[in-house]
């Protein structure tokens, strides 16, 4: 019961996050602590998640950018709730969190690229088998799931985030602002479609 009234105060305090992020980011604190009290494994999920928000948080510029925190607020909420039930079912098979963590970090580094406030060359921009996602789809862990279409659809969204991270940087070193603008629209709608997919195999 306990949690449940957390979850129900986490997402009214997901559609004020407009009024008050400072109210939002002491709830995600809240369910952080009631959830990791319930196993450890359901808390370092929190822990993930809630590190996750704090960086969407951090890159809010503006109306469309607040309601876009809303929507991977609420996103990112419930896949704490399903990682809370994941927790009965045995070893998760990739670390959910840090994946989107890293991930995420690079929607705020191109922002800044693309406002001059960091300079990057294209070739600096991880490759998509570089990072640790993947790696893990490369490992036999993450191979043992290629029979998924869900893996191949998580797959392809991962390359292509990749991709437009570094046609970003090269559109802007060629002074190409309008069209790393766009493309950084298209790189957080894929990334969206990419962490919606991994959500689906997590759960797998």
């Amino acid at each position: 019961p306990a949690t449940l009234e957390v979850w129900a105060t986490f997402s009214l305090t997901s559609r004020e996050i407009g009024a008050n992020i400072g109210q939002a980011s002491e709830a995600i604190q809240e369910v952080n602590e009631n959830v990791a009290q319930t196993s450890s494994v359901a808390g370092e999920v929190a822990v993930d998640i809630a590190t996750v928000s704090k960086m969407a948080f951090q890159s809010l510029a503006g109306g469309e950018e607040v309601k876009a925190g809303v929507d991977e607020l609420n996103q990112l909420s419930e896949t704490m709730k399903q990682g809370v039930a994941q927790v009965e079912l045995g070893p998760v098979p990739f670390d959910i969190g840090a994946i989107k963590t890293a991930h995420l970090a690079w929607k705020e580094k191109l922002t800044r690229v693309i406002n001059d406030e960091l300079r990057m060359e294209a070739d600096q921009v991880t490759g998509p088998d570089a990072c640790d996602f993947g790696h893990w789809i490369a490992s036999p862990e993450g191979q043992a799931m290629s029979g998924s279409d869900t893996f191949h659809e998580v797959d392809s969204l991962h390359q292509r985030v990749h991709g437009l991270a570094r046609e970003i940087v090269a559109a802007v070193n060629d002074s190409r602002y309008s069209e790393a603008r766009e493309k950084l629209r298209q790189f957080n709608e894929v990334r969206v479609a990419m962490f919606n997919g991994l959500d689906r195999l997590y759960m797998a």
